[in-house]
């Protein structure tokens, strides 16, 4: 946290909101906190939501699609055998965005 990195948006495998940070999860098993998080989670997460690949799954996760191996009702199961949860509320919307970004690829 005491340093300014550059992260590549294609290596990002998912973002936890871990409280007032943000857990960066990696494609190399590095897991990258963030400096104390001034706004709300989802317009930090703008930018990269804003990017095709990203969805939010829930309130407190964003993950990048392209290393999604399955999306089941409650969970996501990434290539790297990672779990990220899937909220009831969004789920309709998440199978939506996969659904389309899976068939555009």
């Amino acid at each position: 946290r005491d340093a300014v990195i550059s992260l590549r948006c294609g290596d990002i495998v998912y973002v936890e909101n871990a409280g007032r940070f943000m857990k960066f999860h990696m494609t190399d098993g590095r897991v990258i906190e963030s400096a104390y998080m001034r706004g709300a989670f989802a317009e930090q997460m703008r930018p990269l939501l804003e990017r095709g690949e990203f969805v939010q799954t829930h309130k407190s996760f964003v993950a990048n699609m392209g290393y999604f191996t399955s999306l089941g009702a409650a969970a996501a199961e990434t290539k790297f055998s990672e779990t990220v949860p899937v909220s009831r509320r969004l789920s309709v919307s998440v199978r939506r965005k996969y659904a389309e970004f899976s068939g555009g690829r």
